[in-house]
């Protein structure tokens, strides 16, 4: 069981809700909300309107052990229909506790990294919801993730998924990499960012670089009984009818789609993406 830390500011506001480390291995995140924590409790940093709810490790026992997940990724089942349907698993109560506090706030902010060295980014898929797009242009990130049919497809249950599914504005940050130090200072000032763009604190910001958006094409899937036979880690960008994947009966499977490469992960999950394909623009699209 998880239990958030809620503060309370002097003036009525916003509620706004974070949380961290849905995945057990990324502690960037936490470490970040937890200094945000400390700052408030010891007087550092006032709240002067609104209320903050932050859990700062969504995802305990993964934690403990440094894995993605233990049963299932939770990441994938932010459904009321699917935490029931996978009730024996250890991340569906985990789920259900993150959906009551999303029903519960005002806006919302999941904290991410990855497996590799990639820059970092902010996931908007709710990118016609003006606040979603104000406080993913607040973050002090270069990149940002546009909404596509790839990023919502059916059946696609991420805790940002189900924000806009209950009308909360949302936004995913992914830090960059798991265990650099840069990504806890960009996690944390991506928190200070937002609770200022809100009011409800007034302390020094961290400038946000001219953005560029990201609109997601394609994504190459990890599908059992297949082999990745494209040299992932060593492209930044993949061609029309390049050699992709080996069946199990040996048919190679081309390309169906070319661009540049983001998110790469070669160790990704059987069922997960070992990248997605993107095309670039200097404005939302």
């Amino acid at each position: 069981m998880i239990k958030p830390h809620i503060f309370h500011g002097i003036k009525k506001g916003p509620h706004i809700f974070f949380t961290a480390r849905i995945h057990g291995n990324e502690p960037c995140g936490e470490i970040a909300l937890n200094r945000l924590i400390q700052n408030i409790e010891h007087g550092h940093i006032p709240l002067l309107s609104g209320q903050l709810t932050l859990i700062s490790c969504a995802n305990p026992k993964g934690a403990q052990e440094n894995k993605r997940f233990i049963d299932t990724n939770m990441n994938r089942i932010f459904s009321r229909k699917l935490t029931q349907k996978h009730d024996e698993t250890y991340e569906a109560e985990l789920c259900d506790t993150i959906m009551d506090a999303i029903d519960d706030c005002d806006y919302f902010v999941d904290l991410h990294s990855f497996t590799e060295d990639m820059p970092p980014c902010v996931i908007c898929i709710d990118d016609k919801n003006e606040t979603s797009k104000s406080m993913a242009e607040e973050c002090p990130i270069k990149r940002i993730v546009c909404d596509t049919p790839f990023l919502t497809k059916k059946g696609t249950c991420m805790s940002t998924h189900y924000a806009r599914e209950q009308s909360k504005p949302a936004i995913l940050v992914e830090c960059g990499q798991h265990d650099d130090t840069q990504s806890i200072e960009i996690a944390y000032q991506s928190i200070i960012n937002i609770l200022n763009l809100h009011g409800m604190i007034d302390t020094s910001t961290t400038p946000s670089p001219e953005h560029e958006f990201l609109k997601i094409t394609g994504t190459i899937h990890n599908n059992k009984d297949e082999e990745l036979i494209f040299p992932l880690m060593e492209r930044e960008k993949i061609e029309l009818g390049d050699p992709l994947l080996k069946t199990s009966n040996g048919e190679i499977i081309y390309s169906p789609v070319h661009g540049n490469l983001f998110m790469r992960n070669a160790n990704t999950p059987v069922n997960e993406e070992y990248a997605t394909v993107y095309d670039l623009h200097n404005q939302w699209p």
